[in-house]
């Protein structure tokens, strides 16, 4: 099975990466915790087969905390062949241009890794605040083979492409669900992607969180989230982890 190496450093939301934890506790998966430091010293060298994991928080902070050094080592990682998960941030990160809340209070743009070569657009929340669920929207996909599924959004995006060098998993089937949104039918909401000899796969949304991981005080989550969530019969996580084999 492979090992999943989780990103634990400045920029993650602590909320983010215990959900995520808890989603590979759930799926049985081998991981660990892997710091900034310990990417910029070529940590990932010794771990050529496994899969890096950037959840949800602020990109600008993985930035910041993995400097040049350490953005060109997961580079070269994904490139020789490992493999990259990116959710809602790590998702951005990933992507060779952002457009985060443009003209608004939050905007942030600029180019990333480029493992996609194409914009990651959002928030699609139109009010969305960071560590915050009051905005947060349980969107409706379509997957490729046709199923429909729900799934947790809180400042998540979209993804345009500048070529057709991906494949499209899942889309958003424009579904508003009483939550205030952009337009983003059809749009993608989680791709496959190669870079080099690796691997990448991207998501706006938190296919990670199930109902337990969700503030179950907040008025919203229950009125507009849980109820959507808990139709689902679909399991976007198995897919994604299917993704990666053995």
């Amino acid at each position: 099975m492979k090992k999943f190496l989780v990103y634990c450093d400045y920029g993650t939301s602590e909320h983010c990466l215990k959900e995520l934890v808890r989603f590979l506790d759930r799926k049985q998966c081998i991981y660990e915790l892997i710091t900034a430091e310990e990417i910029r010293s070529n940590y990932l060298d010794k771990n050529p087969s496994a899969v890096l994991c950037f959840g949800g928080g602020f990109d600008l902070g993985f930035l910041s905390c993995l400097g040049q050094e350490g953005c060109r080592s997961i580079k070269n990682f994904v490139y020789s062949g490992g493999a990259y998960l990116g959710i809602c941030a790590g998702a951005y990160f990933a992507c060779k241009n952002i457009e985060f809340d443009l003209n608004g209070p939050l905007e942030v743009k600029g180019e990333r890794l480029g493992f996609f070569n194409g914009i990651a657009k959002g928030p699609i929340n139109r009010n969305f605040a960071y560590n915050c669920e009051d905005y947060s929207a349980a969107v409706e996909l379509r997957v490729k083979s046709g199923e429909q599924v729900f799934a947790y959004l809180n400042g998540g995006c979209f993804f345009e492409p500048k070529d057709n060098h991906y494949s499209s998993l899942l889309v958003y089937s424009g579904a508003q669900n009483g939550h205030d949104l952009i337009e983003c039918n059809g749009k993608m909401a989680v791709l496959e992607t190669k870079f080099g000899m690796g691997k990448c796969v991207l998501s706006g949304v938190h296919f990670e969180m199930d109902v337990e991981g969700l503030d179950l005080g907040n008025d919203n989550v229950i009125k507009n989230v849980l109820p959507n969530l808990a139709q689902n019969k679909f399991d976007t996580g198995d897919l994604i982890l299917s993704l990666f084999g053995d």
